[in-house]
């Protein structure tokens, strides 16, 4: 938009030198004619082919040179020579300049439109200039926007994953310590209870017959305390590392979609096994969410020979996603190949997530 604003302005003032040169009916003639020949050499400055490209700055010189030789047949089309002038971006190709003083031996010579197109090069000079620093400060407030976007993007990227790995890490407290209690209970309370039942049992072969029956009821009574701690801890136990349950309330949770679940699995993971599959989940949800169009997931945990094997679809229209530059979906591949498994991440037919976990590495 600038360069033609640019030129509009700089063929005003062509024709006005060239109308103050001579009054003729071909003067607009002429300063179309330089206006054809600045529009051959931008369009062929700017193709991709760098070899035909290059041959816009020496046609350039022969167009300069061929304005000024029309002189002595279409009068004043040396005040086109401005329009030409502006096609150069850098100094050392201003030497072509020193040709207008051949325009002093062209018949009717007009000192003052000589003189006012020497100022029209000089205007088309200093809009050139002034446009090429426009634009290379543009370019470069673009590129420093870019950046910016990139830098922030990824700032949010890092952020989301730290948050994630913060739950993460918040869950596996809440396991930690449900496991603590559960020793704790088993340890003690469950000591303290198979000590007193011992001691009640030695009591009764010590006791009278009239009194046989209050230590019957008493052990009966810590007999049945004795099954419901053994019940609690087993329960706090199974509840902080079921691989099932885990997935269960993830998904509970979830309302982006339907999620269909499917575990069929012999033996349940350790820990680290559960971390590494609760994480990739959910993972795989939050992609889901954000990328894909799905209405449908489907999860299946199996476990085939020595092998965990998680495979999560959708079944949207996923937008082609690089695994390598996404944080979440590079920690799927780093959390698989730190337990001495393997991830594929595929987008075609919808979002798949394939990990394999061997057993004997857990």
């Amino acid at each position: 938009m600038k360069n033609f604003i640019n030129l509009t302005l700089i063929s005003c003032c062509a024709i006005i030198t060239a109308l103050i040169a001579k009054l003729d009916e071909l003067i607009i003639l002429s300063i179309f004619l330089a206006l054809f020949f600045y529009s051959v050499l931008y369009l062929i400055g700017e193709h991709r082919n760098q070899k035909i490209a290059g041959i816009a700055l020496p046609l350039s010189y022969l167009f300069f040179l061929a304005l000024i030789g029309l002189d002595f047949i279409l009068p004043a089309t040396f005040a086109g020579l401005p329009l030409i002038v502006y096609y150069y971006t850098h100094w050392d190709q201003l030497w072509i300049l020193f040709s207008c003083f051949f325009i002093i031996g062209v018949p009717n010579y007009n000192m003052i439109a000589f003189s006012l197109m020497l100022i029209n090069c000089g205007f088309s000079i200093f809009l050139k200039y002034l446009t090429t620093s426009y634009l290379s400060l543009s370019e470069t407030f673009i590129n420093t926007v870019d950046q910016n976007t990139v830098t922030t993007r990824t700032l949010r990227q890092h952020n989301k994953y730290l948050m994630e790995q913060q739950e993460v890490e918040k869950e596996n407290t809440v396991l930690e310590e449900r496991n603590r209690i559960a020793r704790e209970i088993h340890d003690n309370v469950g000591h303290k209870l198979t000590s007193a039942l011992v001691q009640i049992g030695a009591l009764e072969f010590t006791m009278s017959e009239a009194k046989q029956s209050e230590i019957k009821a008493l052990h009966a009574t810590l007999d049945e305390a004795m099954a419901q701690v053994r019940e609690s801890v087993h329960n706090l136990h199974r509840e902080s590392v079921s691989i099932e349950n885990s997935l269960h309330n993830l998904i509970s949770n979830y309302k982006f979609c339907t999620v269909d679940l499917n575990i069929k699995i012999d033996n349940e993971p350790d820990n680290n096994i559960i971390r590494a599959i609760m994480s990739i989940t959910r993972e795989a949800l939050a992609n889901t969410a954000k990328h894909s169009n799905a209405d449908l997931i489907k999860i299946n945990l199996n476990q085939i020979a020595n092998n965990y094997i998680l495979l999560i679809i959708d079944n949207g229209k996923t937008d082609k996603i690089d695994s390598k530059s996404g944080l979440g979906l590079l920690s799927i591949e780093e959390r698989a190949i730190l337990l001495g498994g393997i991830a594929n991440i595929s987008t075609e037919n919808g979002f798949r997530i394939f990990v394999r976990l061997p057993i004997n590495n857990t």
